[in-house]
């Protein structure tokens, strides 16, 4: 992860989370970069000056809810991955389409700060890939307006935390160009029209983190 990805991720969830959530993701994500031999990006200058900014921003924000940390994201990327394979290698293509769209959801969600609904309402005419190592990201911040906000990254080592990665991988193997980006998937493995309802989306993170053995969904917040 760079140093410019971990900035981006704090001033994308600066509104949101509370100073303290913010800093206990970032202790995560320095011990994580450090057992696994990386340079750790959150010591950088840039970083501490956009922590800075925040607190003048938002001095009285008081939010009482922590972030899915790294390693546990990280768990949950590995699991998605070798049970999408799975599914593959036994001709399993219901369950191959939806852990690789969870994958996509999971990441997206954690990257950008997106929430249900918003995930809900993204299309792939929303979605930027301006290069191999470029996403720009439109987002519909309230149903039925026009108002957008702007995300943007690179791509994220190691590279199966990336949220292009993921992104790609759910567009080519479901074969979507335009429309909703997250769509269910029904038992013969035929991926539907209209987007996944954002009531559905708590349920299937729910379920994952229950498959993974991870803390309850509720108990942390995938930002």
């Amino acid at each position: 992860m760079t140093t410019s990805a971990v900035v981006k991720y704090l001033l994308d969830n600066a509104e949101t989370l509370s100073l303290a959530t913010l800093k206990k993701s970032l202790t995560d994500i320095a011990q994580w970069h450090q057992r696994n031999g990386f340079a750790d990006p959150t010591q950088a200058s840039t970083v501490k000056k956009a922590l800075e900014g925040i607190k003048k921003l938002h001095p009285h924000r008081n939010r009482q809810v922590s972030l899915i940390q790294i390693e546990q994201l990280s768990q949950l990327a590995q699991w998605l991955d070798r049970t999408a394979m799975e599914a593959k290698v036994h001709g399993d293509r219901r369950r191959m389409l939806r852990q690789t769209r969870d994958k996509a959801l999971v990441l997206l969600s954690f990257w950008f700060g997106l929430q249900d609904e918003e995930l809900s309402r993204l299309c792939v005419e929303d979605v930027n890939l301006n290069s191999k190592e470029h996403i720009s990201v439109f987002i519909s911040r309230y149903k039925g307006t026009g108002r957008k906000r702007l995300k943007y990254y690179k791509t994220i080592e190691p590279r199966h935390l990336c949220p292009i990665q993921a992104y790609k991988s759910w567009l080519d193997i479901a074969a979507l160009s335009t429309g909703a980006v997250f769509r269910s998937v029904n038992r013969w493995g035929r991926i539907g029209e209209s987007p996944l309802h954002a009531g559905s989306i708590r349920p299937i993170f729910r379920q994952l983190f229950q498959n993974v053995g991870l803390p309850r969904y509720g108990e942390i917040v995938v930002a």
